[in-house]
């Protein structure tokens, strides 16, 4: 009978926890990913000069509408002109401030007012202030998406794309709130897609009365925006081509969450998703009291504090945010004995071979 050496317990125990700590980051993740990158991509209404000709155009129109709701609509849409941009203006300008008196998050700003200018705002931790870095734009096709290019799905895949020239994807984890204007068929598009030129005073009078229910996107709206589909599309190509997870995504505006139900499949890069059922404020997040809250990273803080503002409207959340993880969530420790019996096998195996060779050798003798 054949008998082998016991094994070195002392190495063999060894052995085990160096094959558990190399299989950590397989199964939950790279646990060394502590950087946060806050991504604010805003689409607040911006005019250049045709696009305010074809505003006045518009409102002219509406305000001829005696008995409709014309009037109402051409105040909302100047007032929209008005306090929009502001509140992107003054949340940017709290971000811009407080973001580098914190060691804890970076940021990357993105609004239709710096894109328009070929600009965008980074802010990486390597000195004490925002660089505004160049954003090259493919030509506008008209005046509407000129004045707000964000709108296009084009513009925010250079957007992430910008994001992950400047932040490593398995060092990072990115949190993303898209500030635009909604509809049932985009999550992002402008307040107002309709052009004069295209368009009679009739039909116009018409829509805003409420004479056509178009089911799919209408013409005046065709490559306005960008659709849900677009959108996650372009999250779930990151993820899967360069590793890009989120943490959270807000998508902040109105009822954007129309169309994402249970049955929705949600890209696997997104642990927590976060969508408006119904019409929104024009500002949601106290970014000044999020950025001065100590021992705390902004993003979580962010999350939690919308999680109590809108508790009705996270569509989803999930707690493992490890690709592997998500793919196989019963599998992984199963998958980990299985590598670990594996392995023992090989040890067992490699420590045997000596005892048979001197077994054979004292045959032969």
């Amino acid at each position: 009978m054949i008998s082998f050496a016991p094994l070195n317990t002392k190495k063999t125990v060894t052995l085990f926890v160096l094959l558990a700590i190399s299989l950590c980051p397989l199964l939950y993740g790279n646990t060394n990913t502590t950087d946060e990158v806050l991504i604010y991509y805003a689409n607040e209404t911006s005019l250049n000069k045709e696009a305010l000709l074809n505003y006045q155009t518009l409102s002219q129109w509406l305000n001829s509408d005696s008995e409709g709701k014309g009037p109402t609509i051409a105040q909302q849409i100047w007032k929209d002109l008005k306090q929009f941009p502001a509140i992107v203006d003054q949340e940017t300008k709290i971000i811009e401030q407080l973001a580098p008196q914190r060691k804890d998050v970076k940021v990357a700003l993105f609004t239709n007012n710096l894109s328009r200018q070929q600009n965008y705002k980074l802010y990486d931790g390597t000195s004490d202030s925002f660089k505004t870095i160049n954003f090259p734009l493919k030509s506008p096709e008209h005046y509407i998406s000129a004045s707000q290019p964000n709108a296009a799905p084009s513009t925010f895949q250079l957007a992430l794309q910008e994001v992950l020239r400047n932040f490593n994807p398995q060092k990072h984890k990115f949190s993303l709130i898209i500030k635009s204007h909604g509809s049932r068929f985009f999550i992002m598009v402008p307040r107002i897609t309709i052009r004069h030129e295209l368009m009679s005073k009739q039909r116009l009078l018409g829509i805003v009365n409420g004479n056509e229910h178009p089911n799919k996107v209408p013409d005046w709206m065709q490559n306005m925006g960008t659709t849900r589909e677009d959108f996650f599309n372009l999250i779930q190509k990151v993820g899967i081509n360069y590793g890009m997870e989120f943490n959270f995504i807000f998508t902040e505006s109105c009822k954007s969450r129309i169309g994402i139900d249970s049955s929705f499949k949600l890209p696997t890069n997104i642990s927590m998703l976060i969508s408006p059922s119904e019409n929104l404020e024009y500002s949601t997040i106290d970014y000044q009291q999020i950025f001065k809250t100590e021992h705390q990273n902004p993003t979580v803080t962010i999350g939690r504090f919308l999680k109590e503002k809108l508790p009705n409207d996270f569509a989803f959340r999930k707690e493992s945010s490890s690709i592997f993880d998500r793919a196989f969530p019963y599998w992984s420790p199963l998958i980990l004995l299985i590598l670990i019996g594996s392995a023992y096998k090989i040890v067992l195996s490699s420590t045997s071979k000596p005892n048979k060779e001197k077994i054979k050798s004292k045959t032969l003798n």
